[in-house]
């Protein structure tokens, strides 16, 4: 399973091309690898901004995951393993397939 959480603040955001301001968007990867290029190649053909988007791609540590998430400072993550155990501690987060 390569995404979970990749579109989680996704939904609801279709913006047209057009719109003159785009949302700031903070995603996390954990590191550089095959699994985080789709992040970066949409981010590099500008496929976020169509959809009223400014991505900011950071990498952190994935033990930093969660309280990113949970702080409002990350508004998604990309590790399923991560969101299960937050779900399983009772942290207000969603798994997206």
């Amino acid at each position: 399973m390569l995404v979970a959480l990749v579109f989680l603040t996704l939904f609801g955001f279709a913006a047209s091309e057009a719109s003159a301001q785009l949302q700031k968007t903070v995603a996390m990867v954990g590191a550089r690898s095959g699994a985080s290029w789709p992040l970066w190649i949409a981010k590099e053909a500008r496929l976020y901004a169509k959809y009223g988007l400014d991505v900011e791609i950071i990498q952190i540590r994935s033990n930093l995951q969660l309280a990113g998430l949970v702080a409002g400072e990350l508004d998604f993550i990309t590790g399923i393993g991560t969101a299960i155990e937050g779900i399983g501690k009772g942290m207000p987060v969603k798994a997206v397939k």
